[in-house]
């Protein structure tokens, strides 16, 4: 079946000859001038499983993750520029769908339901795509296997829907994996960024008493009214002047900037959960040479203080499903900075990816 519909994406520049009527936007990032367009994409999608689902995307929004991804899909169009060929790259990992279709296997959705990606890190099998169902959220159709969708309730909006899934999944994956106690000094780094956002929201429905630290003084007050009870500027931590007890769980989104200056703030038989770093999308040699230069002090540190440091990546669908029903019960929500449509594709890029003052969530709605 061939689907038409307006779709945001990194468009070569030939793509402008192909779509004279659409409008296109010079997106500056990282001082490459991306070229982005709205316009009448084309699709033939088709079923291929008796478990797949046809979906409508009507919001999206982008993560960490997608810096890198959009960097990838905007070299790749240059390379088809070189040769005056007209390809276009959607992008974004996150979003909310309405169900339009549905194959004769499918058993958990039907046609009308509103989903979001289920970002399960546990392949359901070897055809099945494991993690993030796609890095291409803006497209407006999609066929997904019915495992790779989850069902939202209808009192959750778009902008809340469109924003759930990796933070919530990869904080209450990170939670779990914690197995934190109430008498637990748990801190929290990278406090303003979406992850962390969602772990401080669910420690604060549970009662833990939550550390924060960030090099930024000026979130302070945004984020003890999101839950946090004690904010400690990083500056404290790096100059070893942090004199209060010290923790027995972190939870690092970014290792390569927080590990080396917290390793000896932790208590023995303590845990640091991280799920991601900092330098995934332009590796910064100076950042990397301080890992390189601290590894040797991280690990014996870890030795000598029976440190486990512990990996995670998403989580699993029971992860996605309790904070589906947290949310329902009022114990649990997404932080959202903006929410942008129609023509604001500018403002919504730039709060995305180059506004350091964002907190929360930034959306895009479809409106046609």
């Amino acid at each position: 079946m061939i689907q038409y519909m307006s779709t945001i994406a990194i468009c070569s520049y030939k793509t402008k000859k192909i779509y004279p009527k659409s409008n296109f936007y010079n997106f500056i990032f990282h001082g490459n001038n991306i070229l982005i367009g709205k316009i009448p994409y084309d699709l033939n999608l088709n079923f291929t499983t008796k478990k797949d689902v046809l979906i409508e995307i009507k919001a999206f929004s982008c993560n960490y993750r997608d810096r890198s991804f959009l960097l990838e899909y905007y070299q790749k169009c240059e390379e088809f520029n070189k040769r005056n060929i007209g390809v276009i790259a959607p992008f974004g990992s996150e979003f909310v769908a309405v169900v339009k279709k549905v194959a004769s296997g499918v058993k958990t959705l039907k046609v009308g339901d509103r989903v979001i990606p289920n970002c399960d890190y546990i392949a359901f099998s070897q055809e099945q795509r494991v993690g993030v169902p796609t890095n291409c959220a803006s497209q407006r159709m999609h066929i997904f296997h019915e495992n790779k969708l989850i069902r939202v309730p209808d009192s959750m909006s778009d902008e809340i829907a469109a924003s759930f899934s990796v933070a919530s999944q990869t904080a209450y994956s990170m939670i779990r994996k914690a197995e934190i106690s109430k008498n637990d000094k748990v801190l929290v780094t990278a406090p303003t960024s979406n992850t962390s956002l969602a772990v401080i929201k669910k420690l604060r429905s549970e009662g833990i008493d939550v550390y924060a630290t960030s090099s930024n003084t000026n979130n302070k007050k945004f984020l003890l009214d999101q839950g946090v009870q004690h904010f400690i500027p990083l500056e404290d931590l790096e100059q070893n002047s942090y004199k209060e007890p010290s923790f027995d769980i972190v939870i690092d989104p970014y290792y390569d900037l927080y590990l080396h200056e917290i390793i000896n703030c932790m208590n023995s038989n303590s845990k640091y959960i991280f799920c991601g770093l900092c330098e995934q999308y332009s590796l910064s040699d100076e950042s990397d040479l301080l890992f390189k230069t601290n590894y040797k002090i991280i690990f014996t540190t870890c030795i000598v203080k029976n440190i486990s440091l512990i990996g995670n990546c998403l989580g699993h669908t029971m992860d996605l499903q309790n904070a589906i029903e947290d949310y329902l019960s009022g114990k649990y929500d997404i932080t959202i900075d903006s929410v942008f449509s129609g023509s604001d594709i500018l403002p919504f890029l730039e709060k995305s990816f180059n506004d350091q003052s964002r907190k929360g969530k930034v959306v895009y709605k479809y409106s046609d």
